[in-house]
């Protein structure tokens, strides 16, 4: 995860440009009248017919009050509108795991979205995308309704830009002189309800750290999703492999904790299938350290049943590659896992988990007489 004590970097616009201050664009303005009214504009105008003269001149005295009077116009409802049929045409595409930001409704600078995406770019394995596409929560007249109607939204914009996260929000009004609270919404394109998290305005650079708990666990969910998503009915070895390196990189990014551990039980799985399908033993070498990383944080006491399902999974990698060395080394630790899962899955009378531990009991003990 960054560092929440990284150097404050400046604000940037739209485009990725140093927002300018007051002064600076009262000093451009001033330059822009000079400019119409002087000696280099008049000579400009004489290499146009006298016919056009004066429309010339009329568009660059409309063009300078609108340029003028931006910071109140580009507030009216209409002019989102049209800003958002305009940005309605395409969305930013992408093929890594990608969090996309839309704009935070109330930001009128969009200063708040510029800070968030720089902090998620500090998330190596993961791609920020800038979604142009307003919200409208606050003005809403059922505000609940609103959310949820954003949220279905949401997940038809992942869908058409192949994104996996969308984070969406709106400033909250400030009261007196206390710094501006920002609601952060974040949906998953696979999950049908959404995650949430309150910030102050500058808290906006640190989200990974600021909304640290809404960010893992819409992460986790779409991580299990895309893998979930690959079917195990056919050779699917290539298509996992994309997925593993991302895995990878992102796993090498977090904190321990948690969603660390699910990223690594979601990488011994992939991988574990990857071993079996292509014959490797890298593979399911690579699961077994998987598994057992997660093993770590999902603990017996703190989680029994996620940790019992880990344990089951550990023992088919170590079978699998157990069934494909000489030695019994790994089958007798195959052994074990699987009767680790079993004490917890009899204690909490999981009939299913039962029969299934039970049966790859039996067939590594079979194998086991058999050497």
């Amino acid at each position: 995860m960054p560092n929440p004590d990284k150097e404050h970097r400046p604000l940037l616009d739209a485009h990725g440009q140093p927002l300018k201050s007051s002064l600076q664009k009262r000093q451009q303005f001033k330059q822009a009248i000079e400019f119409l009214v002087g000696e280099k504009y008049r000579k400009l105008l004489e290499v146009f017919p006298s016919s056009l003269r004066w429309i010339i001149v009329l568009i660059g005295a409309v063009g300078l009050l609108l340029y003028s009077t931006y910071s109140t116009w580009s507030k009216w409802p209409l002019y989102e509108d049209i800003m958002a049929g305009i940005n309605q045409r395409s969305l930013p595409t992408t093929k890594q795991f990608a969090i996309a930001v839309a704009r935070i409704e109330g930001d009128d600078a969009d200063a708040i979205r510029t800070l968030i995406m720089d902090s998620l770019r500090d998330l190596r394995g993961v791609q920020p995308l800038r979604f142009d596409r307003p919200t409208k929560i606050l003005l809403a007249d059922d505000p609940q309704e609103e959310e949820r109607r954003t949220h279905v939204l949401a997940i038809e914009w992942l869908q058409e830009s192949k994104a996996d996260i969308l984070l969406w929000g709106q400033v909250l009004p400030a009261a007196g002189t206390k710094e501006r609270m920002v609601r952060i919404f974040f949906t998953a394109k696979d999950s049908p309800e959404h995650e949430t998290a309150r910030i102050k305005e500058s808290e906006a650079i640190q989200i990974p750290v600021s909304a640290r708990e809404p960010l893992e666990a819409v992460v986790r969910t779409q991580v299990l999703a895309r893998i979930s998503a690959i079917p195990d009915s056919h050779p699917v070895a290539h298509d996992l492999q994309l997925e593993i390196q991302r895995l990878e990189v992102m796993i090498s990014n977090w904190e321990e904790g948690e969603t660390r551990a699910v990223l690594h039980q979601v990488l011994g799985d992939a991988l574990q299938t990857v071993g079996d399908q292509l014959g490797e033993a890298k593979p399911l070498e690579k699961a077994i350290a998987a598994y057992q990383e997660a093993l770590k944080e999902l603990t017996r006491e703190r989680v029994p049943l996620q940790w019992a399902m880990t344990q089951n999974n550990l023992g088919i990698a170590l079978q699998t590659l157990g069934e494909r060395e000489s030695g019994t080394a790994r089958l007798e630790e195959a052994v074990s896992a699987y009767r680790n899962a079993l004490e917890v899955f009899q204690a909490s009378e999981s009939g299913y988990y039962i029969e299934i531990t039970q049966c790859n009991l039996q067939t590594v003990l079979e194998l086991l007489e058999k050497r």
